[in-house]
């Protein structure tokens, strides 16, 4: 693919394809587990980016995550941050979404549960009123349940679900599926039904 990537930027000086490219490799390198590749390659491609391209807050956001993987919370923070607010200048309203649950899931990493609810609202809201859901967006709903369930609300984090489904129904996705049931049987055993729960985890 990344080789794909490059020739088609070679033969028509695409800047989009030279950056895919060294995406593909940095995902290649993040799959691997080699987290330092990873960060040197979307490094390399926002380099070959600049910051005006719209691809430039998705690489940025996407730094973010690897650095989430990695445990480092700080430098996750800020770039995911950045990476969020560049979106937002390019119009790119779904990694905005996709940017504000992952600080969600920072934000919760490091004890700043206030504003981990604030980002996990923000994308809700702006996925509820997005006119279509990116399919790796499909588990946005989920970040709000969780700060609601660490609150114990469990009502407000059943009407975050519900709210979700009634708009774009379940996800489709297995592995969606498979990380959002843990999630569900929180909410299930919190409202007290506790056997529906263990039958879900099961």
């Amino acid at each position: 693919t990344f080789q794909g990537y490059l020739t088609a930027a070679r033969t028509d000086d695409n800047l989009d394809n030279t950056v895919s490219a060294w995406s593909c490799l940095a995902r290649v390198a993040f799959s691997r587990g080699d987290t330092a590749e990873a960060v040197r390659r979307l490094e390399s491609a926002r380099a070959v980016a600049g910051p005006t391209h719209r691809y430039a807050g998705v690489l940025l956001s996407n730094l973010g995550l690897v650095y989430l993987s990695g445990g480092q919370m700080e430098p996750a923070e800020e770039v995911t941050h950045a990476g969020r607010e560049l979106a937002r200048q390019h119009g790119n309203i779904g990694q905005v979404i996709l940017s504000s649950g992952a600080l969600s899931e920072i934000c919760l990493e490091l004890d700043k549960l206030d504003e981990a609810e604030h980002h996990a609202r923000e994308a809700l809201e702006l996925a509820l009123a997005h006119g279509s859901i990116l399919h790796q967006a499909d588990r946005i709903w989920s970040h709000l349940a969780v700060v609601e369930c660490i609150r114990g609300n469990f009502h407000a984090a059943r009407e975050a679900q519900t709210r979700w489904h009634d708009r774009f129904g379940p996800s489709g996705s297995p592995i969606s599926q498979a990380l959002l049931m843990p999630v569900k049987a929180w909410i299930e055993a919190g409202l007290g039904e506790s056997e529906r729960a263990r039958e879900m985890l099961a």
